[in-house]
């Protein structure tokens, strides 16, 4: 039996009972089963379901949105929030469900025992909308079809960046786009293939836009590139990802790019120009903010310039002090750490899928072990790819599937499975049919380049083909 015939015979006979517009009165959802709902009376309505998980595990949320017929489809959204039996309806999961995409998957990972799923309409929807839900344990290996699928995307992805002449500025929307596909098209089996093609369009250019700053490395003036800290760093990814594919270019860059981070950073070495040292018993000792002249520091600015410099050193860049800066960083990180996970900048903050995700690849390419790491990593485990949203803090969608994709490759086993069956599935799903991503939420300042590379990049490691910097992480970098 097929899955669409298995899905369409699921379907008959199970259907909501009203009222179910309470946790008290929730209607029963059947695990595999599928149902037909609706929103009634109102667009404020809700819908509750009862749904009994016998065992921890992964498990496939289906739900998407059937618009009555007189009705146009882009009208229907669909709002679905997860949450246990003590906590019914505190919103622990929020699923956006639309019409781009009718075949929405989700992977939550449920404990055992109660769990409600409330579903409602947005405002600006039609009374009366329709929906299809259900909930199955989910397949942790991908087949073979989807690994096939895969390799086809990545190079419809490849082919529609290439399609398209890079635009190299030094304003940080532009210059991190262009640089984060400078890695994506550096990274692959094909890469060296285009490295003179690279180098004229992506690496000369980019070399170009560093300037002389004041600040020093070890008695030396650096230069760097771009108006914020984090469009430096992942320019400094990027040349490293073409110096790792074989660009001497490109070596010679990020060798420049990784002196400017150095000289940045919080640390006992920082220069005079840029406020001095700062001494290790301070909190923000080992990490960057946005500007080189800054006293403070966060995870996230810290995130992106630690795989720069681990990038770097992985492609053979030879930079003095850029080990210590590595180690200097992974302590700042730890120091955000707490029983909850990782915060921004406050190690009694907040932590989120975000910085759980920063927290835990600096942790596990670094090689330091804590509850912090534990807590992060039980996080990517309760959030596996949803594709549309990140349910604590702001809604960086890809920027989260990079950082968690690599942190599970480095933790392989099943966990690096199920989240790497989930990526593919989701990443499958969200495609264009010209072979692009769509930039989301707060990532569409980006772009599509940005959204189309970081794709091509996730799903390359899904397929188990690993940049330099991860690749050679296991022999010690």
């Amino acid at each position: 039996m097929t899955a669409a015939l298995w899905f369409m015979l699921a379907l008959q006979d199970l259907k909501e009972a009203e009222p179910n517009d309470s946790a008290e009165t929730a209607t029963a959802l059947p695990l595999g089963r599928a149902l037909q709902g609706r929103v009634t009376g109102s667009a404020e309505e809700l819908d509750w379901y009862r749904v009994e998980i016998p065992a921890r595990g992964a498990f496939r949320l289906l739900a998407r949105p059937v618009d009555p017929a007189a009705r146009p489809r882009v009208e229907s959204k669909l709002e679905l929030f997860s949450g246990s039996e003590e906590g019914a309806g505190d919103g622990l999961y929020v699923y956006w469900v639309d019409d781009d995409a009718p075949a929405f998957q989700f992977f939550p990972v449920l404990e055992p025992g109660v769990h409600f799923l409330k579903v409602g309409f947005l405002a600006e929807s039609p009374a009366g909308g329709g929906y299809e839900l259900s909930i199955a344990p989910a397949v942790d290996a991908p087949s073979a079809e989807e690994l096939r699928e895969a390799r086809k995307a990545i190079d419809a992805g490849v082919a529609w960046l290439l399609s398209k002449a890079p635009e190299w500025t030094a304003q940080a929307p532009v210059l991190g786009a262009e640089s984060i596909v400078l890695a994506a098209l550096s990274e692959g089996a094909d890469a060296r293939a285009r490295l003179e093609r690279l180098d004229r369009e992506y690496v000369e250019p980019l070399a170009k836009l560093f300037e002389e700053t004041e600040g020093t490395w070890r008695g030396r003036k650096v230069r760097g590139v771009g108006d914020t800290q984090y469009a430096h760093a992942i320019a400094t990814l990027g040349l490293a990802e073409a110096a790792a594919a074989g660009s001497g270019k490109a070596r010679a860059a990020a060798s420049r790019a990784a002196e400017y981070l150095l000289a940045a950073q919080q640390s006992e070495r920082k220069c005079d120009a840029w406020g001095g040292p700062m001494r290790r018993t301070e909190l923000a000792h080992g990490g960057w903010r946005y500007r080189p002249e800054s006293r403070d520091a966060d995870l996230s600015v810290t995130g992106w310039c630690l795989v720069g410099l681990v990038a770097a050193g992985a492609a053979g860049v030879e930079v003095e002090g850029l080990r210590d800066g590595v180690d200097r960083a992974a302590d700042y990180t730890e120091r955000l750490g707490s029983d909850s996970g990782f915060s921004y900048d406050d190690p009694g903050g907040t932590a989120g899928n975000v910085r759980n995700s920063v927290g835990a690849l600096v942790s596990l390419l670094c090689a330091r072990e804590s509850g912090a790491l534990e807590s992060a990593l039980a996080d990517l485990d309760r959030h596996l790819p949803g594709g549309t949203q990140v349910d604590v803090g702001e809604d960086y969608l890809l920027y989260f599937a990079y950082y968690a994709t690599r942190a599970n490759y480095l933790r392989g086993g099943r966990a690096w499975e199920r989240w790497r069956s989930a990526m593919i599935r989701q990443l499958l799903s969200h495609r264009r049919a010209d072979g692009s991503w769509a930039a989301q939420d707060n990532e569409s300042i980006l772009g599509d380049r940005w959204a189309t590379a970081l794709g091509v990049m996730i799903l390359r490691l899904c397929l188990n083909e690993a940049p330099a910097y991860l690749r050679l992480e296991l022999r010690g970098f």
